[in-house]
């Protein structure tokens, strides 16, 4: 009975012994706690693998916004770009089309002349012969009738067709140029076929 009793209180004793040193091993995690106080702590379900690999959050910017072709698919033009204005490159009949003013001479004198040529393909087309009295030539009343303009021998032939005003007792006269023909050039002059008459000379009308 007195071997039982000793048991028992050695027992008690270690469990005592044991429960204090728990206290003191807890004691001392709270004085190491209490040591490294203000040091970053991860919070619950925190992982550092998934910390690395996730980029930092950034705020949304505002976008370029995306080229677009201009209306129908052109290039707007530069501001700097000046216009183009493209050379004319045209030869024969219609080269010549336009207005041409100037004179012809005739047995009635110095007669004031103005010739419309109006192209019908490269190397035909028309013309309206219409004379008039100059300020410094003699007295002749005004008229005009169409002609047929053709190249010829590397010239240029004017016929005449039909009247337009007629006035009484006048004749229609044909005239030519000579080749080779300056196509891009501002006179023409050449021959008045017709008995008592000599020579023409036109300069083109700025239209």
């Amino acid at each position: 009975m007195r071997r039982l009793r000793g048991d028992i209180r050695s027992a008690a004793t270690r469990a005592l012994a044991a429960t204090t040193a728990v206290a003191v091993m807890s004691s001392t995690a709270a004085g190491c706690a209490s040591e490294v106080a203000g040091t970053a702590i991860p919070t619950p379900g925190y992982s550092a693998t998934a910390a690395a690999s996730t980029p930092p959050a950034t705020s949304p910017t505002a976008s370029a916004p995306a080229a677009t072709p201009a209306p129908n698919g052109s290039t707007p033009p530069s501001a700097s770009a000046g216009p183009s204005v493209p050379r004319s490159s045209a030869t024969g009949i219609p080269a010549l089309a336009g207005i041409w003013r100037g004179s012809y001479t005739c047995n009635q004198g110095r007669t004031g002349l103005t010739l419309t040529i109006a192209a019908g393909s490269a190397s035909a087309g028309t013309a309206t012969f219409a004379f008039a009295p100059l300020p410094d030539g003699p007295t002749v009343p005004d008229g005009s009738y169409s002609m047929s303009v053709t190249r010829s021998h590397g010239g240029v032939e004017f016929l005449p067709v039909a009247w337009i005003q007629h006035p009484s007792a006048w004749t229609m006269v044909g005239l030519t140029v000579p080749g080779p023909v300056n196509w891009s050039g501002s006179e023409l002059t050449g021959s008045v076929d017709y008995a008592g008459c000599s020579t023409f000379t036109v300069t083109r009308s700025v239209q």
